[in-house]
This record gives C-alpha cells, structure tokens and sequence, in this order.
C-alpha cells in the first residue's frame, strides 16, 4: 500500500475524530460495567456503539468522494477504524484499565486484521 491508496479526505478526518471520540466513551462505559457487574448492560451498549460507528462511517462515506485511488473508499474507512480503535483499546488498556489479558487485544485484533486483509484484496481495482 502507498500514502497515495491510503489518503485521508476531510470526511475521513471528520470521521476518525468521531470514532476516536465515540471508542474513548464505550471503553470507559464497558470497564465501568464490567467493575460494577452490570452484565446485562454489555450487549446493548456494544451493539449501540456498532450502530453509531456503522451509522457515522455510511453518512460520512457516502458524502465522501476518493478521486485517483487503487482501493475502494469503503476499505480506508474499515483501514482507518482498525487502527483508531485498535490503538485507542491498547492505550488506555496499558495505562488505566489492566483488566483481562492483553492478549485478548492481539487475538482480537489478529482476527480483525485478517478480515481487513480479505476486505483489502476484495476492494483493489483493476
């Protein structure tokens, strides 16, 4: 991949704020529902960040116009969202929540990272 394939559009930039911003929330909400057992409040809060991650990346991609690139747009969006949330997971788990194995974190993000790789091979153009 070159920075060419890679470029960041103003949209894009709009969006990784909004999910560095939305990842800081749910991981600080999920640690406080993990310390205080709230188990049933888990699922819905990880299927409403999904929602707002998926909702955000549609409306911003959508708007969104890549002139001159080898991948699809949707790939950089799925590229960039890997690493903002994968980076922001590790960060704070190294520095304020310590819960669970940081293996966890690498197996996810080995699992994560190979659906990107088949999600990179399906959206080069020709």
């Amino acid at each position: 991949m070159t920075y060419k394939m890679l470029k960041i559009t103003n949209r894009l930039k709009i969006f990784i704020s909004l999910i560095f911003v939305y990842t800081v929330i749910f991981l600080f909400l999920l640690n406080g529902f993990i310390t205080s057992q709230l188990w049933s409040s888990i699922m819905p809060l990880a299927v409403a960040y999904a929602l707002l991650m998926a909702i955000t990346g549609f409306i911003l991609g959508f708007k969104d116009k890549v002139i001159d690139s080898k991948i699809g747009l949707a790939f950089l969006y799925h590229f960039y969202t890997f690493i903002v949330v994968n980076v922001v997971g590790i960060v704070l788990w190294v520095l304020i929540f310590h819960k669970g194995s940081i293996l966890n974190y690498f197996l996810g993000i080995l699992v994560w990272g190979i659906g990107l790789l088949v999600h990179y091979l399906s959206s080069r153009k020709k």
